[in-house]
């Protein structure tokens, strides 16, 4: 046996063992481990995504296996998991639940019917608002919590393995992509064996994963000039999480007026369908406040705010960030007027590269970075040569610090160590310096 299968096989080893320990054995507030644990994974994930060793099929296998060892694990790095299904048991009372905070439901004559574990579970910041899942994944929870008979550890289970199918999905679709792109199949193994994706997808239920394969569906039926299924597909994404909502029209820009029609036409009709049990004027005016509170309200890594912020901190003395909410929306527009009309988006290489410097220049302008919303710009970077983002899926990982026993702080340190090398590499990358880069990631 060679050295590099040697290597191969301690490394697969090495991945079972620390997702075996982060998905079993570790706590959020164990930050010295979690890190670690996340560097050997890194590592680990790097070598076998580079060696020859290891082909497509080989990944697949590994990255099945991997998701595997958390099955049985409840998540450890997010409590959201505790609204999913309350949003799920709610919908099989009867309940819209767009139109009540959990808050309002426990402070109501029938608050026995309510699940006290969930609703202790979720935390104080989710009891109090309205949900922000779209209707797609709206439909799972409640199909989950069906199943289960209001089983907490038996809905985990089941979303899980959902999850795990789709994200096998998407290795496929993003294989055959890679293929239309004339790229290397394995390249799809930055997104399938980064350890970002398996713990937060798979171990934490994000439902990420599920919004990208709609997303690289619709994608792939462009390329075989199928619009309409292109449309429902796009609908499903946007369903499952809005962020689809930045790419449709990179993705008809370079498409014939008729095919832009049904493209459109097939969306906004699916979207009707997948939307409309829940519509209503109480529904609306809620799920507006709720948008609102990731651009005037929630903070959490991030970085360009955070720099305006104590800039504000300097001239107004407070916290500036409802100023900041009220131009970031007209802002995002602008960014998805540049990249959707701008660009020069008639090949399928333009519209990823579109749709990769679109994400990223949203979460670099946001005040809230989950470590899970840097999968999106992970993905898109499979389909180019710019590997930026696989790096902020590393650097990322630092955010964790944040969380305390009883506190959420971030430290100004943490900011610059996760976000400087991301800041240099993207520089280094759409520079004219990055040969020797490019050269690396195409091998």
């Amino acid at each position: 046996m060679n050295r590099n299968k040697l290597i191969s096989y301690g490394c697969i080893i090495i991945g079972l063992i620390c997702y075996a320990y982060q998905g079993h054995f570790i706590e959020r507030s164990s930050h010295l481990e979690l890190i670690l644990s996340f560097a050997l994974l890194f590592l680990s994930f790097c070598w076998l995504q580079k060696t020859k060793e290891i082909g497509w099929k080989e990944i697949l296998w590994i990255g099945i296996g991997f998701r595997l060892i958390l099955l049985f694990s409840t998540p450890w790095l997010s409590q959201d998991f505790y609204r999913f299904f309350w949003d799920g048991e709610i919908q099989l009372l009867g309940f819209n639940p767009y139109e009540f905070s959990p808050n309002e439901l426990l402070s109501s004559d029938q608050k026995s019917l309510f699940s006290k574990t969930l609703y202790d579970g979720m935390g104080g910041l989710s009891q109090s608002n309205y949900s922000n899942y779209p209707p797609v994944s709206q439909w799972l929870f409640t199909v989950l919590s069906f199943a289960s008979n209001g089983e907490l550890f038996s809905m985990i289970i089941g979303l899980r393995l959902v999850h795990i199918a789709a994200d096998v999905g998407l290795f496929f679709v993003g294989k055959e992509l890679l293929k239309k792109l004339k790229l290397p199949e394995k390249n799809i193994g930055w997104y399938f064996l980064n350890p970002l994706v398996i713990i937060e997808l798979i171990g934490n239920l994000h439902g990420e994963g599920l919004m990208l394969l709609f997303l690289l569906f619709a994608v792939f039926m462009l390329t075989e000039n199928r619009v309409l299924l292109a449309g429902i597909f796009m609908a499903m994404g946007v369903g499952a999480k809005l962020i689809p909502l930045f790419f449709i029209f990179i993705l008809i820009n370079p498409h014939k007026w008729k095919d832009r029609f049904y493209f459109l036409g097939s969306i906004g009709l699916s979207s009707l369908l997948i939307w409309g049990p829940y519509l209503s004027v109480l529904m609306g005016g809620n799920y507006w406040v709720t948008i609102r509170l990731w651009f005037d309200t929630f903070e959490f890594n991030g970085s360009i705010y955070n720099l305006i912020r104590s800039v504000g901190y300097q001239i107004k003395g407070y916290n500036v960030i409802k100023i900041i909410g009220k131009f970031t929306p007209f802002v995002v527009m602008g960014l998805v007027f540049v990249f959707s009309v701008l660009k020069k988006n008639d090949t399928l290489t333009r519209r990823f590269k579109s749709m990769l410097f679109l994400i990223t220049a949203y979460l670099f302008i946001s005040t809230t970075v989950h470590p899970w919303y840097v999968i999106t710009p992970l993905l898109f970077g499979v389909f180019t040569n710019y590997r930026f983002a696989l790096l902020w899926t590393a650097t990322v990982t630092l955010s964790y610090t944040s969380y305390g026993m009883h506190e959420v702080y971030t430290d100004p340190l943490i900011l610059f160590l996760e976000y400087l090398p991301v800041y240099l590499l993207l520089i280094l990358e759409v520079s004219d310096k990055a040969n020797r880069i490019k050269a690396f990631v195409r091998s």
